[in-house]
């Protein structure tokens, strides 16, 4: 989370990190940080595969994960393109509801699911009309222009920022 070109951090330097608030559409599923019910635990690469299992018992175990859940939705599974829009749907909303509260200038997002296809981007963008005010309703959602390593390039430079040499 960045504010007038300074990155916030919070008081334990966890701030802004989107995939620890509660969705009700992981509500009982654990999370890596020992919690449950978390977006990241639905809305992630990973996510992805245990909410196909879960929306899908009758085909638990079919998919690893988000890269084959996305491989079903391009051949046309029904589940599989239901699954990544029902993940999309709780991002955009739990993204709608942050800028609400803090009326981004633009919102990055970074992570494998990126990766998942239209199907999650849609339902990306409907969970985030619902859920914003009109007047955020044109807040830019684009890619971080480094990938899967922005992450990596954030947590090097919180480092930096922390740490006297």
């Amino acid at each position: 989370f960045v504010a007038d070109g300074a990155v916030m951090r919070g008081f334990r330097g966890a701030a802004g990190h989107l995939g620890h608030v509660q969705s009700p559409l992981a509500a009982g599923i654990p999370c890596a940080c020992g919690a449950s019910g978390h977006l990241e635990s639905i809305a992630s690469g990973t996510g992805l595969g245990i909410l196909f299992d879960r929306l899908f018992p009758a085909r638990a175990g079919e998919v690893a994960g988000g890269a084959d859940v996305s491989r079903l939705a391009a051949a046309g599974d029904a589940d599989a393109i239901e699954v990544l829009q029902a993940s999309g749907r709780a991002l955009g909303e739990a993204l709608g509801s942050w800028a609400n509260t803090f009326d981004p200038e633009v919102i990055v997002l970074s992570g494998s699911v990126l990766a998942a296809g239209e199907p999650w981007r849609a339902g990306m963008r409907e969970g985030f009309a619902s859920m914003v005010m009109p007047l955020m309703r044109d807040t830019p959602i684009v890619d971080a222009a480094l990938g899967g390593h922005a992450p990596l390039v954030g947590a090097s430079e919180n480092l930096l920022d922390t740490v006297t040499l």
